[in-house]
């Protein structure tokens, strides 16, 4: 177990240390929520059901700005999946830049995801574009139950990740909606990991499953945020 404990502790360190942060980060953390580069939330990693934690950490990459959570989820997931960029896309993986194409800018052109971020619809729709298979669910048309059963299934299948959107004021955190991968959960305590791709901001924490479900189902637009699983066509 030990051992275990500081494999993970080494992995958690590794992808958390991308470089100096900016002088405006990170922010504080509300009590109800576990840092997990900290001593808790390493001890609920190591006693969690992983299911994606190693598979997504190893594509993890912070967003590139403030509206670019959504792009940096795609990314993240798309090559979780080891699916092919497009084609003259000058990288072997998916980046935030070159999952923009002619064909998404029909969708949302990158200057637009910019100003404005994308939510749920437009994000399956980038998924779509890439050879990905989005399946979109609205908090509104579920509940807590729903949410916990269907996480947990994803997260314990290899070939489906499970992206999170929700409005950060609900979790007690600065900004609006966002944007981020769902990569563990730990049942004892009911808190599920959300690898928050604003790094400068905020680390990957872990969120009691009541709270992320409240946040999620909060009004955007013509319906509430929610959740988009990401697998292959």
């Amino acid at each position: 177990m030990q051992r275990s404990a500081n494999l993970l502790l080494r992995r958690v360190n590794d992808f958390l240390s991308p470089g100096p942060a900016p002088s405006e980060g990170p922010l504080p953390l509300p009590d109800h929520l576990i840092a997990l580069p900290s001593r808790e939330g390493v001890a609920l990693l190591v006693g969690s059901l992983l299911g994606d934690y190693l598979r997504l950490s190893a594509h993890y990459v912070p967003q590139e700005s403030p509206k670019f959570c959504g792009p940096a989820t795609i990314a993240i997931c798309l090559n979780a999946l080891d699916l092919a960029p497009p084609e003259g896309a000058g990288w072997p993986k998916f980046t935030q830049r070159n999952i923009f194409t002619p064909g998404t800018d029909a969708v949302r052109t990158q200057d637009a995801v910019a100003r404005e971020g994308m939510g749920l619809a437009v994000l399956a729709d980038f998924v779509t574009a890439h050879g990905g298979r989005p399946e979109v669910r609205f908090a509104e048309h579920g509940s807590l139950e729903e949410f916990r059963a269907i996480a947990c299934e994803v997260l314990a299948d290899p070939q489906r990740h499970l992206a999170v959107n929700y409005l950060r004021p609900a979790l007690g955190q600065e900004g609006r909606g966002h944007t981020s991968p769902l990569v563990a959960y730990d049942a004892a305590s009911d808190r599920f990991l959300v690898l928050d791709t604003s790094l400068v901001r905020y680390p990957p924490v872990w969120a009691r499953a009541e709270d992320l479900f409240a946040a999620m189902n909060t009004r955007a637009g013509a319906h509430t945020r929610g959740f988009a699983i990401v697998g292959r066509a």
